[in-house]
């Protein structure tokens, strides 16, 4: 019987030695790092955009609340200075001083306004007036 380590080494070829280590390993890496920083910029959008929808649906709760006459005005006026002071970055809601991208005079009058429905005696009108505010809000916040 032959024997099966001499006789079958004439027929198979040993294996060639191992390669040198390839010279795309730099790319590979800037590979990596790329789809890294897609990924990071990719959640970023995805938590900016979340952020935006979420402030957008506050607004949208506090209009519809104003619309339906559901709610206490001076509760939902004071969620909507709530929601401007957010969005806004403001410290506080004040006519004087308002966002840059509204003007001046429609600011200094919606402030007045909102104070109105916060904190003078419950009136018939003001559901519709806070969602007046509300819209004007939303306007100029764009969402």
């Amino acid at each position: 019987m032959p024997n099966p380590h001499t006789d079958l080494a004439d027929i198979v070829t040993p294996l060639p030695p191992p390669l040198a280590p390839a010279a795309t390993d730099g790319l590979q890496t800037g590979g990596a790092t790329a789809a890294g920083i897609a990924v990071a910029m990719l959640l970023a959008w995805i938590f900016w955009h979340w952020r935006r929808r979420d402030s957008r649906r506050a607004l949208l709760r506090i209009l519809a609340a104003a619309e339906r006459e559901r709610g206490e005005p001076a509760v939902l006026a004071a969620q909507l200075d709530a929601w401007v002071r957010r969005h806004y970055k403001l410290a506080q809601t004040c006519a004087a001083q308002g966002p840059q991208a509204v003007d001046a005079q429609a600011w200094a009058g919606w402030v007045h306004t909102l104070e109105r429905i916060r904190f003078a005696v419950p009136e018939a009108e003001q559901h519709a007036a806070l969602a007046a505010l509300c819209r004007s809000a939303r306007t100029w916040a764009g969402v």
